[in-house]
């Protein structure tokens, strides 16, 4: 192989390997921001429902304390306790899955990172090895040189021979 195709492997190489990192880290980021945003508009969303439900369901319940007695009042109460309370605890599920998410979220980035650097390595030897065969073809190119040199030379004393056997024949023959 030439000089030329080992650079144009290599250069095809690095532009591949480019090239498919940067797809990936593109469809990453797209399917993190994807991600992101349908959690935070069902976040969203979730916490304007409640938001109208608890306003709702207070405003009820003046309502109904003002027209009922104490007692009822105090089970109205614990009622709307309990729902808190349903509520409270939906929303911590809610977090500890919103933070699961974070941690994969986290752990991709991660495994992006090591890939980037696993490119690095890659690019790194990959170059290494394409110095080493522009010296190994440096050598080739210095011994062709020096054989066709050397062939040269000879093809001069094989024409001073035969120059000189040409000359003895005729001497020979006169």
């Amino acid at each position: 192989m030439k000089k030329e195709d080992l650079k144009q492997i290599g250069d095809l190489l690095d532009k591949k390997l480019d090239k498919k990192f940067n797809e990936r880290d593109k469809k990453l980021d797209k399917r993190f921001d994807e991600r992101d945003k349908k959690l935070d508009k069902k976040f969203e969303e979730r916490d304007k429902k409640l938001d109208k439900r608890f306003d709702s369901f207070e405003k009820k319940l003046d309502k109904k304390l003002d027209e009922k007695f104490d007692d009822f009042a105090i089970i109205v109460n614990q009622g709307f306790q309990e729902q808190k309370d349903y509520m409270d605890d939906r929303f911590d599920k809610m977090d500890n899955v919103l933070a699961d998410l974070k941690r994969d979220v986290a752990d991709l980035r991660q495994r992006v990172i090591g890939l980037e650097q696993e490119f690095d390595i890659l690019h790194v030897q990959v170059s290494d090895l394409l110095k080493k065969v522009n010296k190994i073809e440096a050598k080739l190119d210095n011994l062709v040189k020096i054989e066709n040199e050397d062939v040269l030379a000879m093809n001069i004393e094989i024409e001073k021979i035969k120059k000189k056997v040409g000359l003895a024949k005729k001497k020979a023959v006169v």
